[in-house]
């Protein structure tokens, strides 16, 4: 699964980073892969856009393919692509409307359970081609059937970022 020059994270390895994930390439895609155990579970990846003020502008998932006319999500893969991604999440970082601020990556499990009951599932980051895998980490086994993962971010200079979200998901008793 991990190939030459793949950075592979278990989720401790990703707490502490000194720092994020330089975005300097104009296409990232962004996957999920999983394997199901007793329950079949169905995951949906999701990239909500946020603008410079901190508003969702747009959303892509598997019921709207189609953001900012800059990211592409893939529907639910069919069997075949590269290290068994199941969504994929394209984002191309030239055609993204000079508002848009951040990028969150949400995962779901849309029927059939919990995340805690998926195996293997891993989070997978991309750069210009399937091919190209340039990191590779640990989906969270949370209680909870939905869980921010990651966010691309403008910088400080109009750069763009990669932050890995590490901090274990809660659930809320009322």
């Amino acid at each position: 699964m991990a190939g030459f020059g793949v950075r592979v994270l278990q989720r401790a390895d990703t707490r502490g980073l000194p720092d994020d994930m330089d975005l300097a390439k104009s296409r990232y895609g962004f996957g999920v892969s999983w394997e199901t155990g007793a329950r079949e579970i169905d995951i949906d990846l999701q990239c909500v856009v946020v603008d410079n003020a901190g508003a969702i502008i747009d959303c892509a998932y598997y019921n709207n393919l189609k953001a900012v006319r800059a990211i592409t999500h893939s529907g639910d893969e069919i069997a075949g692509k590269p290290a068994g991604v199941q969504e994929m999440v394209w984002v191309n970082m030239q055609k993204l409307p000079a508002n848009v601020n951040m990028l969150v990556f949400v995962v779901a499990a849309y029927a059939g359970g919990y995340l805690q009951d998926v195996m293997n599932g891993c989070l997978h980051v991309l750069e210009d081609r399937e091919s190209n895998e340039i990191a590779l980490f640990e989906m969270e086994r949370s209680a909870a059937s939905v869980d921010v993962v990651a966010a691309m971010f403008r910088d400080a200079a109009g750069g763009w970022k990669l932050l890995l979200h590490d901090r274990k998901s809660t659930r809320l008793n009322s």
